[in-house]
């Protein structure tokens, strides 16, 4: 097959950038596998009632935004488990996990222990979370 220079460097380019492609996809499978682990240690930990080993598990997976984490974490302040209970954090962890899991039917439940003004501060701090975290 005659390619010329042009097409040798263009397909040089594609496979180096194939290449770059299944690199990055391999370690995001490995990253996702370990955070995986990591959620899983946290459970075994919660169903143990070890609630200090899974918040350690949880909590740094929360922060970097896994959703089924922030869920863990807002039951857990809104529980007490191994954290002051705190309905404000409870509810903060519960809406940036969103709808996940029962996320909205427990928020519901947490909301309903709380003022008005502990509901809107836990919105401001879940704003600021959020706009915290998207400018990483």
């Amino acid at each position: 097959m005659n390619l010329s220079r042009i097409q040798k460097h263009g397909l040089i380019v594609s496979v180096i950038l194939a290449a770059g492609v299944v690199v990055a996809q391999g370690a995001w499978g490995f990253h996702w596998r370990i955070q995986e682990a990591q959620f899983g240690r946290g459970l075994k930990a919660y169903n143990n009632k070890d609630y200090a080993a899974a918040l350690t598990a949880w909590r740094p997976l929360a922060e970097n935004g896994m959703t089924d984490a922030q869920f863990k974490l807002g039951v857990l302040y809104a529980n007490g488990q191994d954290v002051p209970k705190n309905m404000i954090l409870s509810d903060m962890w519960l809406i940036l996990a969103g709808g996940k899991i029962d996320g909205n039917k427990n928020r519901k439940k947490v909301e309903q222990r709380m003022t008005p003004k502990q509901i809107a501060e836990a919105k401001r701090l879940a704003r600021e979370w959020t706009e915290k975290h998207q400018k990483k």
